[in-house]
């Protein structure tokens, strides 16, 4: 009753390798066509709650806005009502004190409704405050720089347009960047440093935090960030038990404000290392790997896009199908544009009374085919963020001119 069981032959050592069940409601049953068909005929706000009440999962955060103004949102999903940190990880599942014990109640699901900032985001942030009465699971995985980069431009701008939204949307300011580089750089002792050290060193002081595709200074951040990250919490790396590694925000934090920290020792070595000390080693580790991608690379300009390499794979994950974009950003970036992962669908909705307009786009084509002319026709638009002006209109009828074909259904004969 627990779900689907496997057996994990990669769990540590043989004698601690268990049978795994994994409980998920949407093994329950749900009615997710039914709500998206209620959405897509809602012309009000409450009709836009009472069609989220048929979506139980995956959950999902539902952004509304309304030609008269309105604005909301709600993290919509049916979720177990859990106490401090259970479910953080596995639970015994032999043990009725692991089951789910109730639900929290739809009605008491996250959400917000015009609220006095007149704007709202969804950027996989803490979705609450101190004063929402049930436990939200905490860890690495909510996101602390997005959000607070999209508010940031929102609170600074007194009225927004498609245009700046679609510049926002391929906003490449590093805010982690922002707030981590200038103590980083104070343990640097720039006098006794080499040559080329000094030269990156002067790179990153003059850098302006952006993630730009010709930044070179972002490529020494990013892999000296990830040097350091390593650095700090090899201890947790190591770990034969289950841990969630503390998030960038927090490791941050922590170099600030308690720069005596324990885990700022390396557990490699025998001497005792500060946190200046494991900075600096990181740095030196920084600069050496990527003096290695210098030399693999010599025919290759470097510049953030090159180094980064953004990659959309093919369904097929034949690699010379898919497209090497040159695109800015990276994981922690409202650009989430890393090499992997990135954002697909960018959509721009102007609520206006006279017209609701929309734009969109998605990397690579509308055709998965490689010899159709379509298999790539969309790469440019979304690596730019200038997305294609969609056809939206209120009647059907609207759209004849526009249609290429026409697919009639009909049930099949008994």
């Amino acid at each position: 009753h627990h779900g689907p069981v496997r057996f994990d032959e990669g769990y540590h050592s043989e004698s601690e390798r268990k049978h795994f069940a994994y409980r998920w409601l949407s093994h329950d049953g749900a009615e997710p066509l039914k709500s998206f068909y209620l959405l897509n005929r809602a012309r009000n706000h409450a009709e836009y709650m009472a069609a989220l009440d048929h979506h139980f999962g995956p959950a999902q955060n539902f952004v509304f806005g309304a030609v008269d103004g309105d604005i909301a949102i709600r993290v919509q999903g049916k979720y177990p009502v859990r106490r401090k940190d259970e479910g953080k990880f596995i639970l015994d599942g032999s043990k009725t004190s692991s089951e789910w014990q109730a639900f929290i109640p739809f009605d008491q699901n996250i959400m917000i409704k015009n609220p006095e900032t007149g704007y709202l985001f969804s950027a996989n942030q803490y979705p609450v405050d101190a004063t929402y009465p049930y436990y939200i699971q905490s860890g690495d995985y909510y996101e602390t720089y997005r959000n607070r980069r999209i508010s940031q431009v929102l609170a600074a701008s007194t009225q927004i347009t498609p245009a700046d939204m679609m510049k926002l949307q391929n906003d490449n300011f590093n805010m982690q960047a922002s707030e981590s580089l200038p103590l980083m750089l104070s343990h640097l002792d720039s006098v006794n440093s080499l040559s080329d050290e000094q030269k990156v060193i002067s790179v990153l002081r003059s850098w302006d935090y952006f993630n730009s595709i010709e930044s070179v200074a972002a490529i020494y951040y990013e892999e000296w960030w990830n040097e350091l990250y390593a650095s700090i919490w090899d201890e947790m790396k190591e770990s034969k038990v289950s841990m969630s590694f503390p998030s960038e925000f927090n490791t941050i934090k922590l170099m600030k404000e308690r720069p005596d920290l324990d885990f700022f020792d390396s557990k490699t070595t025998l001497e005792k290392e500060s946190l200046a000390e494991i900075t600096r080693s990181a740095f030196q580790k920084a600069i050496s790997k990527v003096g290695e991608w210098k030399v693999k690379n010599s025919e290759k300009t470097i510049d953030w896009a090159t180094y980064k390499d953004t990659y959309i794979q093919h369904l097929t994950r034949i690699e010379p199908l898919g497209f090497h974009a040159r695109n800015g950003g990276n994981s922690s970036i409202v650009n989430a544009s890393s090499h992997r992962w990135g954002p697909s669908w960018r959509m721009i909705v102007s609520l206006e009374k006279s017209g609701v307009k929309a734009w969109g786009v998605y990397p690579g084509g509308q055709s998965g085919n490689p010899g159709s002319p379509f298999y790539g026709n969309l790469m440019n638009a979304w690596e730019k963020a200038e997305p294609y002006r969609l056809k939206f209109v209120s009647e059907r009828g609207k759209l004849v001119n526009a249609a290429l074909f026409t697919t009639t259904l009909k049930p099949a004969s008994k």
